[in-house]
């Protein structure tokens, strides 16, 4: 920006937001801070995407009141959230293994009326695997298909969940639902099934062939 600026050439939105995004995939959300004061006072408007951006960052360090101040400022200026500020709030509590704040995000942007998509249920469930509420977890992919909303991705991500447990019945149960909607499995669906067998009860390595075997019939 100073390089510009000496130069005789004004940052423009889409300057800063390209900045502000390299921030955010960094971590940096002191900088991104920093660059988004630095824009409003050259006198530039910032928009859903400098505030997303700079949110992302705060929730890639686990700043949970940074995060929620700045979208606190997005609702004062008028400026409408995306399912991306939520999903920026919810990281930023599961950062720091905060599940019950997380879910209320997850609710509040159930409410808010913005079209949902996989992104949020991922973020959740993931993060319920890491936490070890499997219960938390199982509500929030039921819920997804209620919604008619379905992804590969997140039944690979309910396949750790029960995987972590060594919960076999459950595990095959999603697998099933995940080729009926002709999804392909991926190696990180495999290594759940095989994490699965490792963790539960299967005793010897024909019981865990017997097991992989019968999912994929």
């Amino acid at each position: 920006l100073k390089f510009m600026i000496r130069a005789g050439t004004q940052p423009s939105v889409i300057t800063y937001n390209i900045i502000l995004n390299a921030c955010a995939k960094s971590g940096q959300y002191d900088r991104a801070e920093q660059c988004l004061g630095q824009m409003i006072v050259s006198g530039l408007e910032p928009d859903f995407t400098s505030y997303n951006s700079v949110i992302d960052a705060c929730a890639g360090e686990g700043q949970c009141q940074r995060a929620e101040y700045w979208f606190e400022e997005m609702w004062i200026l008028g400026i409408p959230p995306t399912i991306y500020t939520y999903v920026g709030l919810i990281r930023a509590h599961l950062k720091i293994g905060d599940l019950t704040r997380a879910e209320f995000w997850m609710r509040e942007l159930k409410k808010s009326g913005i079209a949902l998509n996989y992104v949020a249920y991922l973020v959740m469930i993931s993060a319920c695997r890491k936490g070890g509420n499997t219960t938390m977890a199982k509500q929030w992919f039921e819920d997804m298909k209620e919604q008619g909303i379905m992804h590969p991705k997140v039944y690979t991500a309910m396949i750790q969940v029960y995987a972590s447990k060594g919960e076999l019945q459950n595990m095959h149960k999603v697998f099933m639902e995940l080729r009926e909607n002709n999804f392909t499995p991926d190696t990180y669906t495999f290594n759940g099934l095989i994490q699965g067998c490792r963790l539960s009860n299967v005793a010897n390595i024909d019981q865990f062939e017997l097991v992989l075997r019968n999912s994929l019939i």
